[in-house]
């Protein structure tokens, strides 16, 4: 599927409305950027190797200029501040929205991530011994796509929000402890894929958000991070 430049917001609603119309589930990435923008040149890039890697009917990658007269309605309806910014929707439903400085640590997060938040439906007619084969294959897809998703950045956040938008308090706090350390992070927001949130807890065998892992190796809750950074202010820097 080649990149998609969306020209007006009746052109995105006609695409949306394709997509519901089909039998499978899709995932969809808005992009805003304005050419102009010097900052919006490398995430162009970037989203354009995405899209080469996820070539699928159902994995669409939008374009939208926000310099376009036609597309100010696209820009209110996702309340686009500023360039470059990403919106993901999973049938319908946003994922994620995020700003320039959000933006970069997601990508690599979409690139780990993509086995989990986009599954395709499976054919309505299996049998039962089908179904259990299938649910063996999902269960393994599931475990190594949380493993990569871990591994995603030396040090992994699993938040409620984003890191420039938290939405609970111990997520904003622990942001903060990471930030303080002066080291730098990947992240996921659990708001937007209960799926993901469930995995994540049940691989690290922990029932609270927010969850921590350095190197691909469970860390702790709020609790313990702040502990560990108590005792050493350099605890990341050694392990990273």
């Amino acid at each position: 599927m080649s990149l998609i430049h969306v020209d007006s917001r009746k052109q995105l609603e006609q695409i949306v409305t394709a997509l519901h119309k089909g039998n499978k589930h899709w995932l969809v990435v808005l992009y805003f950027h304005t050419p102009s923008d010097r900052r919006c040149s490398p995430v162009d890039r970037i989203f354009q190797d995405a899209n080469a890697k996820y070539n699928d009917d159902n994995m669409l990658f939008l374009f939208i200029d926000t310099e376009t007269h036609e597309n100010s309605g696209i820009v209110d309806l996702f309340h686009v501040e500023q360039v470059p910014y990403c919106v993901i929707l999973r049938d319908g439903y946003i994922l994620q929205k995020l700003a320039y400085a959000d933006l970069q640590a997601f990508l690599v997060t979409l690139d780990e991530c993509a086995p989990i938040i986009y599954n395709l439906h499976a054919d309505d007619n299996r049998t039962e011994q089908q179904e259990h084969q299938q649910k063996q294959v999902g269960d393994s897809e599931n475990q190594l796509g949380i493993e990569r998703l871990v591994n995603a950045a030396p040090v992994m956040l699993f938040i409620k929000g984003t890191p420039s938008k938290p939405k609970c308090r111990f997520s904003k706090q622990a942001v903060e402890l990471v930030r303080a350390s002066g080291v730098r992070f990947g992240f996921f927001d659990v708001l937007r894929n209960a799926t993901v949130r469930d995995l994540v807890k049940e691989h690290a065998d922990w029932p609270t958000i927010p969850i921590v892992y350095v190197n691909g190796e469970f860390q702790g809750g709020l609790d313990i991070l702040r502990e560990n950074l108590a005792e050493d202010p350099q605890y990341f820097q050694k392990r990273i």
